[in-house]
């Protein structure tokens, strides 16, 4: 599962979200885009035209100024990947949270009944533990399972909270759509 992640970060972090035009732009003509600037009262995009990246956008495209790009469809830029998230690879970000959802739960879930386990069904052991001079390599053990189950639990609510935001954007878009 760890695998399948890292695969999906390092394709999320490499991707370029940009516009098609301005891919193009950087790669065959060597573009190089103006620095950004915010100035109050001035948008960067004005009647379709992108003043840094020298393109023409849709109306759904916004310039990142993180990034420094024009991505269409754009939804925000994730500081965790540090790239931007867009039209083109919304649906691996969806996947990708998808994912972590589910090993996040799964880990929580091995975690915990290892844990129990080991307090109530293996009571020699746990009596004894308590009972005797505590082993530090014993009392490691409770502490990275108690850690790991807090990690674990944050972890899978955290990544519930987000897949379930993002599943709502989806249906709000899909519900728009219907109505245009």
């Amino acid at each position: 599962m760890y695998a399948i992640i890292y695969v999906q970060v390092i394709y999320m972090s490499w991707y370029e979200a940009a516009s098609d035009e301005l891919k193009q732009k950087v790669k065959y003509e060597n573009f190089k885009r103006k620095p950004y600037r915010a100035e109050p009262g001035k948008h960067v995009i004005s009647n379709s035209f992108c003043a840094i990246c020298q393109c023409k956008t849709q109306t759904e495209t916004k310039h990142c100024k993180r990034c420094n790009f024009c991505i269409d469809e754009f939804d925000h830029h994730c500081v965790w990947l540090n790239n931007c998230i867009g039209g083109k690879n919304y649906k691996p970000f969806v996947v990708l949270v998808s994912c972590v959802n589910v090993f996040s739960i799964y880990a929580f879930a091995l975690v915990g009944y290892v844990f129990i386990r080991w307090i109530f069904f293996d009571e020699v052991t746990f009596l004894k533990t308590m009972e005797d001079k505590a082993d530090w390599r014993k009392v490691l053990w409770v502490f990275s399972m108690i850690l790991c189950i807090v990690v674990y639990g944050i972890l899978m609510v955290t990544t519930c909270h987000l897949l379930h935001f993002h599943f709502r954007l989806c249906e709000l878009m899909r519900s728009t759509v219907l109505l245009c």
